[in-house]
């Protein structure tokens, strides 16, 4: 097709361009890989919460490690375009949004639970008492022995 305007000549191609069949099953893989990593995470960390359990560091490294590999898996797509496409809104960003959500419940959780370990010093009062009641004293240990009932 031609189009002469103002002395120009333009020239205008059509011009289609398209994955390759196996590029597309790849990208649809990591998408599909990516989406079970995060909601993994996720189901993780409010199950963790849900039900009151002890986080262990490991499991936060862990989790911390996804939020640091999403980007990277994303960016090894072939001929990936930049940050930003239709891919990004429909599974990226959702994505990265489920990491960090349960990244945040995994250390909320952690710093909790870890408070709730400190020990707290207990003051004795004169009103505390200690009750002790031995019947006999082992001369050679000069230990206590409980009361042994005979009938």
């Amino acid at each position: 097709m031609f189009r002469e305007s103002n002395n120009t000549v333009n020239v205008l191609i059509p011009l289609q361009i398209v994955r390759s069949k196996v590029s597309q099953l790849f990208c649809l893989f990591i998408f599909t890989s990516m989406w079970i990593l995060s909601i993994s995470a996720i189901i993780l960390s409010t199950t963790l919460w849900m039900r009151r359990r002890t986080v262990e560091a490991p499991t936060i490294g862990v989790v911390g490690c996804l939020l640091f590999a999403l980007p990277a898996i994303r960016n090894s797509q072939p001929g990936a375009p930049s940050i930003g496409s239709t891919i990004d809104c429909a599974g990226f960003f959702w994505n990265m949004f489920l990491v960090e959500l349960s990244m945040l419940l995994l250390l909320w959780n952690y710093i909790i639970k870890k408070q709730a370990d400190i020990p707290v010093e207990k003051k004795v009062t004169e009103s505390t008492s200690i009750d002790i009641r031995c019947s006999q004293v082992d001369s050679e240990s000069r230990s206590f022995l409980p009361r042994t009932s005979t009938h």
